[in-house]
């Protein structure tokens, strides 16, 4: 099967002066990070997160990336397609960001460097609806997709956001998404999803799936990474898989 340690990723980083140093070696500009959350009233950037993020990235080489919910990570994504760390092939690579809020999407794609004509930036504003399918009170963003993605990063969306979804009080409800429900069929072994926070949608997911995908959850660092852990398809996957590492 592959080759991968998730407990080593879901438990690093958990000094932010330790991502800090290592977000600075790898040209993470985290003093603009810091001066746009204060200017743009954001979030602060949880910099452990981040750290682990681009780590991540760093040990399983995707070239193709989806995330749901945008901010500070499309950055840390964006940064990693832009630079040597990902593994040099001819096809072009991808990052698909699907958020609801326009303003969110357009403060993100104002932070990406967009002169590397060899990655895809689709930026999807979208709506997150009912699951009518499941109904079971699971909900995705209404998106469409054009990739096969590495790795996936579940970071939305709010509660708040979920259209007609039963509850009056929307603070009374966890997110429950289905979105990787819906692509799971045509995901490739070795796609990595990272979910940060949402426990109750990490539980849902691993009932729900139906392919051999193996977790790590670290209460905290309150994040989950799942690989597909399933054999290749053939000759092409397997060296597909062997270049990004998880196949030795």
């Amino acid at each position: 099967m592959l080759n991968f340690k998730l407990e080593e990723l879901t438990n690093s980083f958990q000094n932010k002066e330790e991502s800090l140093i290592f977000l600075k070696e790898n040209q993470i500009p985290v003093e603009n990070f810091i001066k746009d959350s204060l200017e743009e009233k954001l979030i602060e950037p949880n910099f452990n997160d981040l750290a682990r993020l681009l780590k991540i990235c760093q040990c399983f080489k995707p070239i193709n990336i989806i995330e749901y919910g945008c901010g500070f990570s499309s950055y840390i994504f964006h940064h990693y397609l832009t630079k040597d760390h990902a593994y040099k092939i001819s096809k072009k690579k991808h990052l698909q960001i699907n958020e609801v809020h326009n303003r969110y999407l357009n403060l993100t794609a104002n932070r990406l460097n967009k002169n590397d004509s060899n990655v895809k930036i689709i930026l999807e504003e979208c709506q997150v609806v009912r699951d009518k399918y499941r109904d079971d009170g699971s909900h995705y963003y209404l998106t469409n997709y054009s990739f096969v993605p590495d790795v996936i990063y579940l970071d939305g969306p709010d509660p708040n956001d979920i259209e007609k979804s039963f509850f009056s009080e929307v603070t009374q409800r966890v997110p429950i998404s289905s979105d990787i429900l819906k692509i799971e069929s045509w995901l490739m072994p070795g796609t990595i999803l990272i979910v940060d926070g949402r426990i109750a949608n990490v539980r849902y997911l691993k009932r729900s799936f139906t392919r051999n995908w193996e977790w790590d959850t670290n209460s905290t660092n309150d994040c989950s990474i799942a690989i597909l852990n399933e054999q290749p398809y053939g000759r092409k996957d397997f060296e597909n898989l062997k270049k990004r590492g998880l196949i030795k």
